[in-house]
């Protein structure tokens, strides 16, 4: 994966330990529990993880988005390899490249349940499969909680975090993390503001 440093990437669910500890310096934030509690969560939880304390696979991905919202921050998945979109060739057709609305690369940003319900229904639809069909691709057998989630039976119910990475490598893309804002100094600065 490409990196800038502006952006932090995240293939497996151990990144996330990296990447609140980035957010930290990147946001000269006190201490780990500053950022984590700017989130509206007292989830120690996730700060024994980040802290290494406690290792485990099965983060959800709301406290994680909360966290990164408040900070100013927003996960973006876009196609693995810094290709422009996703090649797709239907049979007896020639092969076609989806790519960004405005003719630019392909990336979806999502900060909450209803914006990552939209980019597991847009990673399908940029794979020409159904939501099933990518869960299925991904040999995600504990992963029915996101085809919920995209299909809106179940618009509330958190998902795993290591079922949402393996979708989007399935899918063929990945998870970077990066300002909501032009510049990390407009993200600091919403992040003071949010621990006011």
């Amino acid at each position: 994966m490409t990196q800038s440093k502006a952006e932090y990437p995240i293939a497996k669910v151990e990144d996330v330990a990296g990447m609140l500890m980035w957010l930290v310096r990147r946001l000269r934030a006190p201490s780990l529990t500053a950022v984590v509690g700017a989130g509206g969560t007292s989830n120690s939880s996730l700060i024994s993880f980040a802290t290494g304390a406690k290792r485990t696979d099965d983060l959800n991905v709301v406290p994680v988005l909360r966290v990164l919202k408040a900070a100013g921050y927003t996960f973006e998945a876009r196609p693995v390899k810094g290709a422009l979109g996703v090649v797709l060739q239907a049979p007896g057709s020639d092969p076609m490249m989806v790519v960004g609305p405005d003719g630019g690369q392909l990336a979806f940003a999502f900060d909450d349940l209803p914006s990552t319900a939209r980019v597991i229904n847009s990673m399908a639809a940029a794979n020409h499969m159904t939501p099933t069909g990518m869960q299925r691709r991904s040999s995600n057998s504990t992963g029915t909680s996101l085809v919920s989630l995209a299909s809106g039976r179940s618009p509330d119910k958190d998902i795993r975090l290591k079922n949402l990475l393996r979708y989007v490598a399935s899918a063929g893309f990945e998870i970077h993390v990066r300002p909501a804002h032009r510049s990390a100094r407009a993200a600091r600065m919403a992040f003071a503001d949010a621990n006011r």
